[in-house]
């Protein structure tokens, strides 16, 4: 919802000199899908790991189970030491300044783009984080 101004009026296309050439609904959607990819991939680590750990440390005679209070801090800390590596490795995932080509555009700013540039194939957008 916070990005749903992209989708409605689309994102800023640059040439490779970085001089703007059209906007782009369909670049807006591409870029926001790619960043709810990378957000999965971003909770994908705490949500896995941290209950597989926790159910090893929760068997009789272990740590958790001796001491039941540590729960919840040992699942806090572990979901947070995987955010610390994981965060920086889902934005890494893509680059933040993506490009595409001309002809995967809407048809009206390929003709647009292609007027006032005739030799550019591919053009570039912002993805976002």
């Amino acid at each position: 919802m916070m990005r749903s101004h992209e989708i409605r009026n689309g994102v800023v296309l640059l040439n490779e000199q970085g001089r703007e050439v059209g906007v782009s609904k369909r670049a807006a959607i591409t870029g926001i899908a790619l960043v709810v990819l990378s957000r999965i991939a971003m909770a994908i680590p705490g949500m896995t790991f941290t209950p597989v750990l926790i159910d090893k440390l929760d068997k009789p005679g272990k740590l958790l189970n001796r001491l039941p209070w540590l729960n919840q801090p040992l699942q806090a800390g572990i979901c947070g030491l995987l955010l610390i590596f994981a965060t920086p490795m889902g934005c890494a995932l893509w680059p933040q300044k993506m490009n595409i080509k001309i002809e995967k555009l809407e048809h009206e700013v390929q003709a647009d783009v292609k007027k006032k540039n005739p030799d550019l194939k591919v053009v570039w957008f912002n993805k976002g984080l």
